[in-house]
């Protein structure tokens, strides 16, 4: 397969997760896009039910304590604040790729979400220099970089913390497409 179909089912996969998160696509959850580029045969259908939607609101959502925080602050930080230097750190890589959170202070630059938009957005640049026949080679670094300093130091430990604390098949599955495609990230990039 050629590197740009590769590069529009990453970005396709980024997307379905940061919908999922974002909270804009829960009871569908594109798991064929994820399935695609992890190269499965099959994806189970993630179609929610109330009881699972329920769940999702608990482990994301609130009003309670969170139960599976989707802000790397949480699990970076022994004192599991959001909203301290690590969320400014990752404002800091937004701003230094040219862009800025839409809603800025609303909600903190570190949601996953907006962590997995920033990887989609970068995947995209990859794939619009590539097919300009311009260098890619600072964006994959950033790519790179951001993959490795964030997102590969709290996202297995949130997919754990899923399958540890949820009452839902369907959540705990959708946590383990995110663990496999991040762990299939690494493997790529590094």
């Amino acid at each position: 397969m050629d590197q740009l179909q590769e590069l529009v089912k990453l970005r396709d996969a980024y997307e379905a997760f940061c919908e999922y998160y974002n909270g804009s696509n829960i009871r569908n959850f594109n798991a064929k896009a994820v399935g695609e580029y992890l190269g499965m045969a099959e994806v189970d259908d993630c179609t929610f039910e109330d009881a699972d939607n329920y769940e999702y609101n608990r482990l994301f959502i609130g009003p309670a304590i969170l139960a599976a925080a989707p802000y790397e602050s949480v699990y970076v930080r022994e004192d599991r604040l959001t909203m301290q230097e690590e969320t400014l750190e990752v404002r800091r890589c937004y701003e230094a790729a040219g862009i800025e959170v839409k809603n800025k202070n609303t909600i903190p630059d570190d949601h996953l979400a907006l962590e997995l938009e920033f990887l989609g957005f970068l995947v995209n640049e990859i794939g619009r220099l590539k097919e300009e026949g311009e260098s890619t080679e600072d964006v994959e670094a950033f790519y790179r970089h951001f993959l490795n300093e964030h997102i590969l130091n709290w996202v297995p430990n949130h997919c754990k913390e899923i399958e540890t604390v949820s009452t839902s098949k369907k959540c705990i599955y959708i946590a383990n497409l995110l663990h496999d495609l991040i762990q299939k990230e690494a493997a790529r990039i590094n």
